[in-house]
């Protein structure tokens, strides 16, 4: 008996490349397609354009004001469940841990174990 064809799921990764390269492998071994940018609203365009309803983005580079940015932005994107991936020193922020709360669904902390 053949194996049914399996259909991988896909997941947008708003990181910048070395993360990506590092979450390729790991999301494709799960059975998720990874589909990558650097840019927020190409993010959500590719999650409407593609009926993607998981993203994972990386936080390690947020400023103060770019926790702001972001909380506006997911704000008006829903449909979207995303997942942070932050540093545990991030974690003491308490700006941060708001945004996580309110906007994200979930968070893992870098790096991501194997």
């Amino acid at each position: 008996m053949e194996d049914p064809i399996v259909t991988k799921r896909q997941v947008v990764l708003l990181a910048k490349n070395d993360l990506y390269s590092q979450m390729q492998g790991l999301l494709s071994a799960s059975g998720w397609q990874p589909l990558q940018t650097v840019e927020f609203e190409i993010a959500k365009s590719l999650g409407a354009d593609h009926n993607i309803h998981v993203g994972l983005m990386d936080l390690s580079d947020a400023s103060p004001a770019g926790i702001d940015h972001i909380e506006a932005l997911t704000a008006s994107n829903h449909g979207m469940e995303w997942i942070a991936l932050v540093t545990p020193v991030m974690l003491s922020n308490p700006a941060l841990c708001r945004l996580l709360k309110l906007r994200f669904h979930d968070f893992h902390t870098l790096p991501v174990d194997a």
